[in-house]
């Protein structure tokens, strides 16, 4: 199928061929993930159980993906009462796990 939802143009020009997911423009995928919350005042404003996520990235074939092992925050909260955070990494041939943590 061709790709969809705003990544290429509707109508690519005359002569050009309609773009395939095998195409090399679709060989690179970024994962990220946000919390987003509003309105954060304080402490007493946050979920009470912080949050665990584990993200997970599945190769379609062993070693297919050169793992990022360096996952970081790229914002930190500065309200008062704000959570601490620790995200960590383990993979195989096969898989990746991102384990992000907030908690007091």
């Amino acid at each position: 199928e061709k790709p969809y939802m705003g990544l290429l143009e509707e109508n690519p020009g005359k002569g050009a061929k309609a773009p395939r997911w095998t195409d090399d423009a679709f060989n690179h995928t970024y994962v990220n993930s946000c919390w987003e919350l509003y309105g954060m005042k304080d402490r007493a404003h946050y979920p009470s159980s912080g949050s665990h996520y584990d993200m997970q990235v599945i190769a379609a074939k062993p070693d297919g993906i050169k793992w990022d092992t360096h996952w970081v925050e790229n914002e930190k909260p500065t309200c008062p009462g704000a959570p601490k955070s620790n995200i960590s990494e383990h993979h195989n041939s096969t898989v990746q796990h991102i384990l992000w943590d907030l908690y007091w």
